[in-house]
């Protein structure tokens, strides 16, 4: 963020609800520019906003960031029923020849890529064996927000191919070897599965054995034989998967310090409590075992790092399954130890400055403690014992505990004690009036109003409570933590409206309660338009009707904010209409209706006001059926501020029907309408046309 002659004001990150807040700027002109978006899955918004900062009312920019495109391949054989394949290598490259990259398709035939928009050129470098290679190009054009899908096909060649992949996440597996032979076992051959899991054969033979003899390390044999039947003139693909073994992780660490404990030995059981093995952790204070059936284990510490560790003999039951990775973490607890935590009562956030006198059995004072900023008072190799602790000082801004707390310490363990502390609190009170009587809702003068809503911000600018005033006009607060906060009426009664400025409440004291008289003003909707066209035509001529004050007059927001304008079908046929733009940025939908159809339909969606748009409404355009017309059009704009009019004026265009005779009078209908609540409003205006034939003759002055 600039300033309009180049000064630097700051950088500032948005939040998780996208926004960024820029506090305590003087009033003036800036420039905001967006230099780096929140990922890389969308485009950079680069062109800078010009913001006005004015006393009393917060300024809002906004920077819309497109996602960027993306593209899918899909890698499929060619045949009746399709099959993806996998490990087919293909490149993306712009028109220029700038490469994006090669990329290789996954066990679904698919490859799925991000890049920046416009053209790019997708072909195949490289198959698999048992195709031939695709190398025509497809080109296809990325946009932003758009998912681009393209599909190549590769033409299979006859033979027999193997497909080896693990499966858990389907990556090929390479190195596993076969033994293939025929149905009276002599044999074809020993093969052995390439960098993509594949071993392509082209055999003469009918009926084949295929057989599993090894795999690669970490992977379950999968011996059982396979008779396959080969068709001639085809590719038979036979896919063929390892399961990983179970995977069994131990780790071991001080509880206290989370440090890994090297040296500690622990016993291995089967399901029937065979010992499976002895085993001992590393100095990573791990035990990595693998090479296991699946099912049920039972694990026990049989001997410590060292004799400052209590040995636990506590016997875990794991599951182990193939594919998977079990992990089992462990920890070995000193002599006893002491750990206060002293927090909040409501929000738990730690508490420093509290400060205890704590005594042994004998009511001795052992010292004088205090918590660290982290809320925690520790002490470290106390004797097995039952202390007394009890507050003499409480932290600053919250309530002193009197009460007095036994605490056990064990050995081997860590004795903790949870501390709580009230906050000083006070509460804050809204009283609600009218400042006028409103002709709505039949409020007096001085009434309490029922229904505003006040948010009730902390000094970090984080919410912390709501207010809502009551049929009496009454609001009050939760009991709050003493401070000063910021008040900001979000939510008026109904028919009311509310300025929104913030004002301020300092709790200074506990239980104090700050009183704020907050006045609304009623409000009041009204909305307005105005049509102007010709007096006078010909039959056949072009004609046009222009509106004008097509405005939101209140002085408050409405809902549902539409124009509509109803045509004199028995008299013109409406060729076009010009939507001007206008003074609120808003989209805005255009509905139609026609002689055939008495319902509303939408021919345009989520036009710019900012912008004047020129929309053909002639039969043709629309598509419409044979001796079909628009008899009116309607824009829906939804919600619109207060002041919401017209920049540059609309207008229609309409042909006059040639039949007319003369002195035919024919009547345009326009109407502007809106919601408030349930509360509607709506302005209607109409004009008047006469059509003449031949000359008119001036009347005859002057004898």
């Amino acid at each position: 963020m600039t300033t309009v002659n180049g000064t630097h004001v700051g950088s500032y990150k948005s939040g998780v609800n996208g926004i960024a807040v820029v506090p305590g700027q003087q009033p003036g002109f800036y420039l905001v520019r967006e230099t780096r978006v929140a990922n890389e899955n969308f485009i950079l918004d680069s062109e800078p906003q010009l913001v006005e900062l004015r006393y009393g009312a917060p300024a809002t920019v906004e920077f819309i960031n497109d996602k960027r495109p993306q593209l899918e391949i899909l890698k499929l054989s060619k045949g009746d029923i399709p099959t993806p394949l996998q490990g087919v290598l293909m490149r993306v490259e712009r028109l220029t020849g700038e490469l994006i990259g090669d990329f290789r398709t996954d066990h679904e035939g698919k490859i799925h890529l991000q890049a920046d928009p416009g053209f790019v050129r997708i072909f195949e470098l490289e198959t698999i064996p048992g195709f031939t290679l695709d190398s025509t190009p497809q080109i296809k054009e990325l946009k932003a927000n758009t998912v681009t899908t393209c599909t190549f096909y590769n033409q299979s060649i006859p033979g027999f191919m193997l497909q080896k992949i693990c499966s858990v996440n389907k990556t090929p597996l390479s190195s596993v070897k076969y033994t293939i032979t025929r149905l009276d076992g002599s044999a074809i051959g020993t093969f052995e599965t390439d960098e993509l899991g594949i071993i392509y054969l082209e055999l003469d033979e009918e009926w084949i054995v295929v057989t599993e003899i090894s795999t690669v390390d970490g992977y379950r044999l999968s011996s059982s034989p396979r008779t396959i039947k080969l068709t001639p003139n085809q590719l038979h693909i036979e896919k063929w998967e390892n399961t990983p073994f179970p995977i069994f992780e131990l780790e071991k660490y001080d509880a206290k310090t989370k440090q890994p404990l090297a040296s500690v030995k622990f016993k291995l059981f089967d399901q029937y409590m065979r010992e499976v093995g002895v085993y001992t952790t590393n100095q990573l204070g791990r035990i990595v075992l693998t090479g296991m059936s699946e099912g049920k284990f039972f694990v026990q510490e049989c001997e410590t790092s060292g004799p400052e560790y209590i040995l636990v003999k506590t016997v875990h039951e794991i599951r182990l399954s193939y594919g998977q990775t079990t992990k089992l973490v462990l920890y070995n607890h000193k002599m006893g130890n002491v750990r206060i935590r002293k927090v909040c009562s409501e929000t738990g956030r730690a508490l420093s400055g509290a400060t205890y006198l704590i005594y042994d059995a004998q009511n001795n004072i052992l010292g004088e403690f205090t918590s660290n900023v982290h809320g925690i008072i520790e002490l470290e190799n106390v004797e097995p014992q039952k202390l007394k602790l009890r507050e003499i000082k409480a932290p600053p801004n919250f309530v002193f505990d009197e009460n007095t707390y036994e605490l056990v310490v064990t050995e081997g363990a860590v004795a903790e004690l949870l501390l709580k502390n009230t906050p000083e609190k006070g509460r804050i009170q809204i009283i609600k009036i009218a400042t006028e009587a409103s002709t709505i809702n039949k409020v007096k003068k001085g009434d309490g109003l029922q229904g505003a809503v006040f948010e009730v911000f902390d000094e970090e600018l984080e919410l912390v409570d709501t207010i809502k005033t009551d049929k009496r006009g009454i609001g009050m607060s939760d009991y709050l933590p003493l401070g000063r906060y910021v008040l900001k009426e979000v939510k008026s009664p109904d028919f009311f409206y509310t300025d929104g400025k913030p004002f301020y409440a300092d709790i200074r004291k506990h239980d104090d309660l700050i009183r704020f008289t907050v006045e609304n003003h009623p409000e009041d909707i009204e909305v307005s338009v105005e049509k102007r066209g010709v007096l006078e035509c010909l039959p056949g001529d072009l004609i046009n009707y222009e509106f004008s004050e097509i405005s939101n007059k209140s002085n408050c927001s409405l809902d549902e904010f539409y124009w509509a304008d109803t045509l004199p079908t028995d008299a013109v046929r409406i060729e076009s209409l010009n939507t001007g733009t206008w003074n609120q940025r808003v989209r805005y939908d255009v509905y139609i209706k026609t002689n055939l159809k008495s319902t509303w339909k939408r021919i345009e969606t989520g036009l710019h006001s900012s912008s004047d748009h020129t929309i053909d409404l002639r039969s043709s355009a629309l598509r419409l059926a044979a001796n079909e017309y628009v008899v009116s059009f309607k824009l829906v704009f939804g919600e619109v501020d207060a002041g919401f009019k017209e920049d540059t004026a609309p207008f229609i265009t309409c042909r006059v029907l040639d039949t007319l005779p003369d002195g035919y009078r024919f009547v345009n209908r326009t109407e502007v309408g809106g919601k408030r609540g349930k509360e509607e409003v709506f302005d209607k205006d109409t004009w008047v046309t006469v059509t003449f034939r031949g000359k008119r003759c001036l009347p005859k002055t002057g004898f």
